[in-house]
């Protein structure tokens, strides 16, 4: 069954809030972690991603919090399960960096192929706003 992570299901979660977020305001991780009922550790290492990709970025302090950096409008489903995943793809014949030892026989590969061609489409038409 294909599915997202929890990292992923979590980080979409935390970005669907930011992006809601009155402009100027900030995100507490903590008060998030609370009101989704979400580990606060696991939280930390979700948005340490996020970050690393550019999307949010974050002010310390006491009123500190985070923010998005990109631009809502153009950020998609794809770019946020890559950051937290790293590049996805569906079907084995197309892991990074890896040849299958089936291509040259596999009957198979085209159907794979047009699945995966379709899906990692089908996120990266998908937008937040």
């Amino acid at each position: 069954m294909l599915q997202f992570t929890k990292e992923t299901d979590y980080g979409l979660r935390f970005l669907t809030k930011l992006i809601k977020m009155p402009k100027g305001h900030l995100l507490s991780l903590r008060i998030f972690s609370k009101s989704a009922g979400i580990s606060f550790l696991f939280l930390q290492r979700i948005v340490k991603k996020l970050k690393a990709a550019g999307i949010i970025d974050a002010t310390k302090g006491a009123s500190g919090g985070y923010f998005l950096k990109k631009n809502p409008k153009h950020l998609n489903v794809k770019d946020v399960v890559e950051a937290l995943e790293g590049k996805c793809n569906l079907s084995h014949c197309y892991k990074a960096g890896k040849v299958c030892n089936h291509a040259k026989k596999c009957d198979a590969k085209k159907i794979f192929c047009k699945i995966d061609a379709q899906f990692m489409d089908c996120l990266k038409n998908i937008k937040f706003i």
